[in-house]
C-alpha cells in the first residue's frame, strides 16, 4: 500500500527515471520489495546501463500516476478569525 510521502517519491522516481533511487532510506529495500509484490515495480534480470535493477511496471502505475496528477496543489489562504 502506498501510504507515505516517501512511498510516493519512490514510485514517482521509478515511473519517470531509469536511475537507481538517489536516497538510501532505512526501509527502502523493504518498500521496494512490497511494491514489487504489489506489481507496481519489477526486478530486472540484469541491471540497466545506469546500474538499476528496478523498473516501473508502467501499465500498473499509470492509473495511480494519472490520479496523483489530478490532485490540485494546496493554495495558501489566510484564515481570519
Amino acid at each position: 500500500m502506498v501510504t507515505t510521502p516517501c512511498d510516493r517519491e519512490i514510485l514517482t522516481h521509478y515511473y519517470v527515471c531509469p536511475l537507481p533511487f538517489p536516497r538510501e532510506t532505512d526501509d527502502l529495500a523493504e518498500r521496494v520489495a512490497e511494491f514489487v509484490r504489489l506489481g507496481l515495480l519489477r526486478v530486472r534480470s540484469e541491471p540497466n546501463v545506469y546500474g538499476s535493477n528496478i523498473e516501473a511496471n508502467h501499465d500498473a502505475l499509470r492509473v495511480y500516476m494519472d490520479a496523483l496528477g489530478k490532485v490540485p496543489l494546496p493554495v495558501q489562504q489566510w484564515v481570519i478569525p
